[in-house]
């Protein structure tokens, strides 16, 4: 694996990131006025959180099968859980970042290690990061979102608004679970198959 070139961009690029991570998530919400800056807080706790989380797992990992702390495992992580919060930063409780942290570093840190085993080259490894991040998240999302949390930052739909697996709404938790399950299958489908019609035939013709 390369080292980081430059340690000191590295973490200012990390930062900036992060920072920008508040504008992402927080502005999705296109408003500030009003009930629908509620979950304004909740946002900016839940992205800090699962950022937090991943980037400490993800240097643990290194630290337990590695024996070395590198800069790029914290800046990496970092990365990491901002992918994994965006998905349910609204709508998820402040346990549910912290598991989505954790699984967004768990995730990256297999997903990175696997590429470096089959000879891919991703020196970003923005791969493993938003792969991680987003598998974490969406799944998460799933889980740890409430019906008040949704109603207020997605849309209320009475008896009829979903909840995450963990709460009671109507039996509609498994519903929000299988949709964003299948939404999970879709888009692993439809990148797989983008991937192979594109790279494949490269490597046939020894373009790579």
């Amino acid at each position: 694996r390369m080292p980081l070139q430059n340690v000191t961009y590295s973490a200012l690029g990390a930062f900036f990131i992060w920072s920008g991570f508040y504008g992402i998530n927080m502005g999705a919400l296109l408003t500030f006025q009003g009930e629908t800056a509620g979950p304004l807080g909740r946002i900016a706790v839940n992205t800090t959180i699962s950022a937090t989380a991943a980037s400490l797992v993800v240097t643990i990992l290194a630290r337990i099968k590695e024996g070395t702390i590198e800069p790029y495992s914290i800046v990496n992580g970092i990365c990491t859980g901002l992918v994994g919060s965006s998905a349910g930063c609204a709508t998820m409780t402040t346990e549910g970042a912290l598991v989505t942290g954790i699984l967004s570093g768990i995730f990256y840190f297999g997903i990175s290690r696997l590429l470096c085993q089959v000879s891919v080259d991703d020196v970003s490894d923005v791969s493993p990061i938003h792969i991680g991040g987003g598998l974490a998240g969406i799944l998460t999302a799933a889980v740890f979102t409430t019906a008040e949390t949704y109603a207020l930052a997605v849309l209320d739909s009475g008896d009829n608004t979903p909840c995450g697996m963990l709460y009671i709404c109507n039996g509609l938790g498994w519903k929000l679970f299988f949709a964003n399950l299948a939404f999970l299958i879709t888009v692993v489908a439809w990148s797989t198959l983008a991937g192979l019609g594109i790279f494949l035939p490269l490597n046939i013709m020894g373009l790579l």
